[in-house]
């Protein structure tokens, strides 16, 4: 019998997947995050999904940064840019769940 081995290369150490997923919900980009810490967007997509085994954290809700929630939101700020000066009702919802996950409430 001829036995396989798959070896899975961890890419980030505990702190540096904290550090990620810190950022994902601070709402940065793939495209950012990934340069940041020197690894592929597919990589982070993945970890942003909880899509590999190895950097899934038990009772973290996935996806960590909800894009189509971030486009709805982006929109409504688009549509709003007649007005700058004032903030937008979805503006302040966000602000208001970023500071919450950043406060632990969430």
């Amino acid at each position: 019998m001829i036995g396989i081995s798959i070896m899975m290369t961890v890419k980030l150490s505990p702190q540096q997947l904290e550090e990620v997923m810190v950022e994902l919900r601070a709402g940065t980009s793939h495209t950012v995050i990934a340069k940041q810490f020197k690894i592929s967007k597919a990589l982070v997509h993945q970890i942003n999904e909880g899509e590999r085994r190895c950097y899934r954290v038990d009772g973290m809700v996935y996806p960590i940064k909800n894009k189509e929630e971030e486009r709805r939101l982006e929109d409504l700020e688009f549509r709003n840019r007649d007005r700058p000066d004032e903030r937008h009702f979805a503006t302040v919802a966000l602000e208001e769940i970023f500071n919450g996950l950043n406060d632990g409430r969430t």
